[in-house]
Formats: structure tokens, sequence, C-alpha cells
């Protein structure tokens, strides 16, 4: 991913997006940028300087989904890349996102009707 910021230039917001729109957005690219590396949201709040209550709270009045079910829904989706990939033990995939193997079975059944390693053998 590259940033190009122009310090020239002052920001000249979009008449299109909001700040709670692009705020959102950034959050929503925080997460996917650093799945690998989040434990909890208060920890990405906090990386803002946001109080989790308020951004949560933003977050789903913006989105109409929670902080929460975005994270979860991206882990699912990076754990389901990583098992179909092959080359990572389930119990491997499910401590890189942060998950012991029982909650991240239970997670993925709940998301995708399967358990993971039903879903690699599919």
């Amino acid at each position: 991913v590259y940033l190009i910021r122009d310090f020239g230039k002052g920001k000249t917001p979009s008449p299109d997006v909001s700040d709670a729109e692009e705020l959102c957005y950034r959050l929503m690219n925080y997460i996917d940028t650093h799945i690998y590396s989040i434990r909890s949201l208060p920890e990405v709040a906090e990386s803002f300087n946001y109080n989790y209550g308020y951004l949560s709270g933003l977050f789903r009045k913006t989105t109409g989904r929670t902080l929460m079910e975005y994270l979860t829904n991206r882990r699912m989706e990076t754990a389901k890349a990583l098992i179909l990939d092959g080359k990572h033990k389930i119990g491997e995939i499910a401590d890189s996102l942060g998950y012991s193997p029982y909650s991240f079975s239970r997670a993925f059944k709940k998301k995708y009707g399967v358990t993971p390693g039903k879903y690699r053998k599919e």
C-alpha cells in the first residue's frame, strides 16, 4: 500500500464524504492492514486517539454494522483464504488471527456453516 500525501496543498474536504465516513474508511483500512496484529478493538481506538465507545457508535451509525462485526468478518475472510491455501495448520491460523482453536472453529462454523477442517476437505 502506497500513501501519497501532498504537503503543499491544504486539506480540501470532498463534498461527497463526511468526516464520519472518512474516519470509518480509515478504521476499516487500519483493520484490513493490521488484521494479524489486532488483539482488541480498544487497542485500535487508542491508536486513533479516540475513545472506543465513541468510535464504535460512530461506526455503527455510519455503516450500519458494529466494529466487532467488521473485524470478525475480515478475520473470517482471511481465515478462509488461509485454509484454502493449505500451507498452515488450522491451529496456526486461529492463533495468528487472535483466536483460541475452539473459539475460531465456533466462529468459522457460525459464519460459513462448516468447521474449518471440513471446509478444507471440501
